[in-house]
């Protein structure tokens, strides 16, 4: 097996802490007391595409008729499905209660 060269590994580097970053900025933004109205509309824009983020993360991973994630091959459910599965899911977190809150006045 290959070794990543240096400079390589610097450039994984400096992507992962950029993305990282992006997402501090969102959580720090979301931590803000008040907002004015352009705020909210940032605020909306910010969920959207993170959960456009979300979703296409999880998209293109699903089980094959041999039960293999047919995005990464693993067996599914896969590392993936399982690591956002965990994350969303969790009962402790606000996501799970702001869903089920909104499912409650859905009309359906």
């Amino acid at each position: 097996m290959e070794s990543v060269s240096p400079a390589l590994t610097d450039a994984f580097r400096l992507l992962r802490t950029d993305l990282l970053g992006l997402l501090d900025a969102a959580e720090f933004f979301g931590r803000m007391d008040e907002w004015d109205e352009p705020e909210t509309d940032l605020a909306h824009r910010i969920i959207d595409d993170l959960v456009t983020v979300i979703r296409g993360m999880l998209v293109g991973h699903a089980a094959t008729d041999t039960g293999v994630c047919r995005k990464c091959g693993e067996s599914y459910p896969c590392d993936l499905v399982r690591t956002l599965h965990a994350l969303i899911k969790d009962p402790d977190r606000e996501f799970v209660r702001i869903l089920h809150a909104t499912w409650e006045v859905t009309p359906g």
